[in-house]
């Protein structure tokens, strides 16, 4: 039997599982700038992404805020989360006031204290 890289597949195959099955924020960390520029150009090309910060780090989360804005189009389902990394949602919401630009956006996750944030910035995101 022989064994395959990664990077040995067709880019037809690496396209289907980056929209397919890879969270968008591994996706970015691994290969995103990284001087691959066959990845590069993988994941731009790519039509649908998704992006679950639930287990994200605070300082990760800051770094691909700076990034998402490339993404932003394509991205169609996204998990925030208050669990592990409070104020994720409020510093997502500082970012993005409006989900308008997500014109993909088929699936969205919030999970977050309602006490500790204010109910009006949500309401505004969710209503745009």
């Amino acid at each position: 039997m022989s064994l395959s890289k990664f990077e040995s597949l067709p880019n037809e195959i690496l396209t289907d599982i980056i929209e397919k099955y890879i969270n968008g924020v591994d996706l970015l960390r691994a290969f995103s700038f990284q001087l691959n520029q066959r990845f590069d150009s993988l994941i731009i090309q790519s039509q649908r992404l998704h992006f679950d910060f639930i287990q994200c780090h605070q300082d990760d989360f800051r770094f691909y805020m700076g990034l998402l804005p490339v993404y932003i189009d394509k991205i169609e389902e996204l998990a925030i989360s208050e669990q592990d990394t409070p104020g994720q949602v409020y510093a997502f919401l500082s970012f993005f006031q409006s989900f308008r630009l997500f014109k993909q956006l088929r699936k969205l996750y919030f999970h977050f204290n309602d006490q500790t944030l204010d109910w009006k910035i949500i309401q505004n995101a969710l209503y745009s």
